[in-house]
């Protein structure tokens, strides 16, 4: 995203910086300020000059957030909401702790400049939870996704790509039995499990899948390069999100551009947005009542539609002013 955020602001007569919280084992990147904690970041942005204006993208360390509502610097922020940062005030059987967290939540996002939702849906549930009205819709683009999708032969499995990550949200066993009425279909299914989740659900996702699929049911657990998951996303024929929310828009765009057909859970934010825009999409709780014929079956026209579509929405040329507008409202503040 850094070349993108550069390019944005290549006009502009400021610098920027870019931040991020850096984890014992991650490797550390070139032109990135690490931090270890929200004491740090704050101690950060206090010694950062006056004019200084910041943007979170995503506002997943609760412990940020007494921080910032106690000081002035909540007025030179924006926010972007990731998901997970809105939808944990709604998970069930909420603790004493985070309900008290949700209040100060709604008191800091009044404090703010903006705050922006990656679509439409989310964008209402932000403002319906943190009584706010001040929440604009501020997508990010499809970055540097340049593989081309070569898919030849007659006899090849249909393959499935399978959620986004090892996250329980993206409900992988349900999933799976979805599609275990194709067990016995010439297919391949792959779920990437290698990050963002418990060991003990990834072991779960795999015996299910062994014990539904077979050798036909390939986990991914080691971490991979860029281009190497955007060549495995080109690999594949069809992509199933059975997740009850926003999330893996990376792969949802990616399979848009591919020209790929696409399943995602018909109440989420995402699908309803996305049905809007115009895109062809289906809804994956129905798989389990399709036949295989039709689970398959891929449009041609409606593939060229996606990805025509995909390229005036999510595309960095059509998303670059937005995100100039979004940025400038910052730095007149």
């Amino acid at each position: 995203m850094k070349t993108f955020f550069d390019k944005v602001m290549e006009d502009q007569p400021c610098s920027q910086q870019y931040w991020a919280w850096h984890h014992p084992e991650q490797v550390e990147h070139l032109d990135f300020h690490y931090y270890a904690n929200s004491v740090e970041l704050m101690s950060l942005m206090k010694s950062a000059p006056v004019t200084t204006r910041f943007v979170f993208h995503g506002f997943f360390d609760r412990s940020l957030w007494p921080k910032l509502l106690l000081s002035n610097l909540s007025k030179h922020c924006i926010w972007i909401c990731w998901g997970h940062d809105i939808y944990q005030h709604h998970t069930k059987g909420r603790p004493l702790k985070l309900k008290l967290m949700h209040f100060i939540h709604r008191l800091l996002v009044k404090r703010l400049v903006n705050c922006c939702a990656l679509n439409a849906g989310d964008s209402e549930l932000i403002k319906a939870t943190l009584r706010t009205s001040n929440v604009d819709v501020l997508p990010y683009p499809l970055i540097g996704s340049n593989i081309e999708r070569n898919v030849q032969g007659n006899d090849r499995p249909q393959t499935i790509l399978l959620g986004n990550s090892a996250s329980p949200n993206n409900n992988h066993i349900e999933a799976l039995s979805w599609l275990s009425g194709f067990a016995e279909e010439n297919i391949k299914i792959i779920a990437p499990l290698n990050y963002a989740g418990p060991v003990e659900y990834v072991q779960q996702v795999i015996e299910c899948g062994n014990a539904l699929f077979g050798d036909k049911f390939d986990p991914i657990t080691q971490m991979l390069q860029k281009e190497e998951y955007d060549r495995l996303i080109a690999s594949c024929d069809i992509v199933v999100f059975a997740h009850d929310r926003q999330q893996g828009l990376y792969v949802v765009y990616s399979a848009f551009k591919q020209g790929q057909k696409i399943f995602i859970r018909s109440n989420t934010s995402s699908f309803k947005s996305l049905n809007k825009f115009g895109f062809n999409l289906f809804a994956s709780e129905k798989i389990a009542e399709m036949e295989y014929s039709e689970f398959i079956n891929s449009n041609l026209q409606d593939a060229q539609n996606n990805q025509e579509l995909m390229e005036r929405t999510f595309s960095e040329k059509a998303l670059i002013p937005q995100w100039q507008q979004a940025l400038q409202q910052l730095l007149d503040v």
